[in-house]
């Protein structure tokens, strides 16, 4: 049915009545029609070529100009051409500025390696003659406490005149220095073979022969440390310093044995071959003598870089005002002899470093003790008790020769890291000495201590060498030997009453607690430190209170 409002709309629009009859009725499909004409698909024409495609163009007629066209084009105004652009003129390319390289001083390798070949001889020579000495003594008297008196006759002079001999050689030349000391040290051991062979030889002799050789050791050990850095460049002062380190522990490894060795061949053989090694030391250092007189550093006269090469007439004199030029007062001594000590106190890594290796060297001492002790309770062989007391020797040449041949970096810009590490490593070591009874353990864990000692002496020799003015390193290297060896003796008394009172045991423990302890004391001044530093910067940092009017 319809609604009165659709009719009212459909009779006023007759349009709208369409629209809605188209909504309300569905929409159909559209079935196309069926043409018949439609050709089949095979029927199809071929395809005609583009030419017969597109219809033929017409030829466009030229366009005539007329007078009026004429006037027409001439009062329009000519185009003007664009401008045309510039190059810009190439950018000059300012070379960046070359890395400037220091020339390293002529002939340095030959000067260092006649340095390193005559401390070589020196060094096995006074080796040898450390082990032979004892047993020479015990030949000819028998006696226990003479032994003892021969071994600290030689012991002595290192632990009481490093400081001195530092004092001494930052004052005077230090290749007269070596010459000196070697040259004494050969006569020494010439005079123990004559009076051998002369049958003349009294007790005393040895005394004296051992407190002679310990005091020209200790004189040449420090000039020679101190030589390195005026014959070594700056930048190849750890591969000579690990050079030498290998240097120490090869002479320790060869030198004990040979002693025993030639010992039994002759009681004078020992002597006889340590005046050889110290005849063939002494030509090395007349060598390096001449060596240096002729060296020249490339491409500079001798005025021009004084302190570089061995132009110099004394190529190995301490440079700059020393304080042996300054005028003597009053406990000038005293101060001179502290001045190491202070040196090093003021660089952190030397003060952390000396304090690691004082301590360590003390509980090492007791535990060369302990293992001898515990050798012989285990009932194993001398021949098995010698590799083991050698193999720190064999871990610290390790180092020494992967350092020298790989020529490493230094340690960062972090070097107490190295310190820490070493600190865990040797309590790792110390612990698998107490817990495993089993030698093999033991040879590989002294051998790890021996290694990791090795690697801080390295870095410790580098830096000190490479920071310390050559007016002080000779008291700071005696100071250095002094405070870190002089603690041997004490640990070896130390270690022999605890042994005896608590056991081997219980000592054994004792080491790497004494190791943690050093650890965590070592990391608590720093942690202080720190926050001192740091309480002090907020101080600074803070605005001063203003004042009222």
């Amino acid at each position: 049915m319809a609604l009165a409002g659709d009719a009212a709309v459909s009779e006023l629009d007759p349009g709208t009545e369409a629209r809605n009859t188209a909504r309300r009725t569905p929409p159909r499909l559209a079935v196309m029609p069926e043409r018949a004409d439609l050709p089949e698909p095979a029927l199809l024409a071929e395809p005609k070529s583009l030419a017969e495609t597109l219809p033929a163009l017409e030829v466009v007629p030229a366009l005539e100009v007329t007078p009026a066209l004429e006037v027409a084009l001439e009062s329009v105004p000519a185009l003007e051409a664009p401008p045309v652009l510039e190059v810009a003129p190439a950018l000059e390319v300012v070379p960046a500025p070359e890395t400037v390289v220091v020339p390293e001083p002529a002939g340095w390798k030959l000067r260092f390696g006649l340095l390193w070949t005559g401390s070589a001889a020196s060094l096995l020579g006074a080796m040898s003659v450390t082990t032979a000495a004892p047993l020479l003594a015990f030949t000819l008297t028998g006696s226990p406490a003479f032994v003892s008196w021969v071994v600290a006759a030689g012991t002595v002079p290192g632990l009481l005149l490093h400081v001195p001999a530092g004092m001494l050689v930052d004052r005077l030349d230090h290749w007269r220095t070596m010459l000196v000391g070697q040259t004494v040290r050969t006569l020494m051991s010439l005079a123990v073979v004559l009076t051998l062979a002369a049958g003349v030889f009294r007790p005393g002799v040895l005394v004296v022969a051992a407190l002679v050789s310990g005091a020209c050791t200790t004189f040449y050990n420090v000039a020679e440390v101190t030589a390195v850095p005026r014959v070594v460049p700056a930048a190849r002062l750890q591969t000579a310093m690990a050079q030498n380190e290998g240097r120490a522990n090869g002479a320790m490894l060869l030198g004990r044995p040979l002693g025993g060795v030639l010992h039994a061949v002759g009681t004078a053989v020992p002597y006889a071959a340590d005046a050889v090694f110290g005849l063939a030391s002494m030509l090395a250092i007349l060598t390096l003598r001449s060596a240096g007189l002729r060296g020249r550093c490339a491409g500079q006269d001798d005025a021009a870089r004084p302190h570089e090469g061995w132009a110099h007439v004394r190529p190995l004199r301490a440079d700059g005002p020393t304080v042996a030029s300054a005028p003597r007062r009053k406990g000038a001594l005293t101060a001179e002899m502290l001045e190491g000590l202070k040196w090093l106190w003021r660089y952190r890594f030397l003060r952390t470093t000396l304090i690691a290796c004082t301590a360590t060297n003390l509980l090492f001492q007791m535990v060369t003790l302990l293992l001898v002790v515990r050798a012989r309770d285990a009932g194993l062989p001398l021949a098995m008790v010698g590799v083991l007391l050698a193999a720190p020797g064999l871990g610290g040449s390790f180092v020494s020769g992967y350092v020298a041949l790989t020529r490493r970096r230094r340690f960062g810009r972090r070097p107490l890291r190295l310190v820490r590490l070493c600190m865990w490593a040797w309590l790792g070591m110390t612990v698998l000495l107490a817990a495993v009874p089993w030698a093999g353990v033991w040879m590989v864990a002294w051998g790890g201590v021996g290694f990791v000692g090795a690697r801080l002496n390295i870095a410790l020799s580098a830096y000190q060498a490479s920071r310390t003015p050559p007016e002080l390193r000779g008291r700071v290297a005696g100071t250095n030997r002094f405070v870190t060896l002089g603690v041997a003796p004490i640990g070896t008394m130390c270690g022999g009453v605890a042994i005896t009172a608590v056991g081997a045991l219980a000592v054994a423990w004792a080491v790497p607690l004494a190791i943690a302890a050093t650890g965590v004391l070592l990391w608590t001044a720093r942690r202080a430190r720190v926050r001192r530093l740091r309480r002090r910067t907020r101080r600074d940092a803070a605005p001063a209170p203003m004042a009222l009017v």
